[in-house]
């Protein structure tokens, strides 16, 4: 006999599921199976309802597309989940500009590798077992150093900047949970958020986007000058591959 507990629909909205999707096992498990029993008329069906909402002349126009993407970052797995997180991400930010958007998409594919590594390559290294007991980082318990380390489109790291994050999008198990940083939503919105006000600064990166300052914004991103030029060849195939 199945418990109650999973099978009540009390607090269940299936328009909530949209939402609430980030890409974990169970969730593709559940819409895998819902799928499957779709017949193949339900499915057109549904392709062309969802697409006609998405095109229709009410909604946020897409600020870049997958063909983009992929000319951008043409080695990179699951692009199409990665579309609309960063749409999102860009419009919320208003990260909505030419040079705007460049220097966001620029300074992820170097954090990223052309957006194929969402998560830090681990040796350890020197610099990397220095995270342990960092107080900048907020790394305070055992472990910390590689439990926080780098997630995300820009590489998230240490205890503190997990924890500041959880707070700002109201999403608590990010710190029981770090990996949710490495899925694509989540990779996404931590980006989003550290340039929007998550970085040392406190304030947003626009501004030095609006004057083409790559040198300003790899400071803030990165605390110093690392990886400039490969910084500045994916920004400027970013200016190329965006340009109306």
């Amino acid at each position: 006999m199945v418990a109650a507990t999973d099978t009540t629909m009390d607090d269940f909205s299936f328009l909530d599921v949209p939402r609430w999707y980030r890409d974990l096992p169970h969730q593709r498990e559940a819409l895998a199976w819902l799928w499957s029993r779709l017949g193949e008329d339900d499915r057109r069906e549904f392709v062309r309802r969802w697409r006609a909402q998405q095109q229709s002349s009410g909604s946020r126009p897409a600020l870049f597309t997958l063909a983009q993407l992929r000319a951008l970052f043409p080695y990179a797995p699951r692009l199409e989940q990665f579309v609309d997180p960063l749409n999102e991400v860009l419009a919320r930010y208003q990260i909505t500009t030419h040079l705007r958007a460049a220097h966001f998409l620029g300074q992820v594919g170097h954090e990223t590798g052309g957006l194929r590594w969402l998560e830090e390559i681990w040796g350890p290294t020197p610099a990397q077992r220095r995270y342990e007991g960092r107080q900048d980082l907020g790394n305070t318990q055992p472990g910390d150093g590689y439990r926080f380390r780098g997630r995300g489109l820009f590489q998230l790291t240490g205890r503190a900047n997990y924890e500041r994050f959880a707070r700002a999008v109201g999403q608590p198990q990010i710190v029981d949970n770090p990996d949710l940083v490495a899925t694509p939503y989540w990779a996404a919105h931590s980006a989003g958020w550290f340039w929007h006000v998550g970085n040392r600064t406190g304030r947003s990166l626009n501004a030095l986007a609006d004057r083409d300052d790559l040198r300003g914004i790899t400071l803030v991103i990165n605390g110093g000058l690392n990886g400039l030029e490969d910084r500045r060849l994916w920004t400027e195939k970013a200016k190329r591959v965006l340009k109306p």
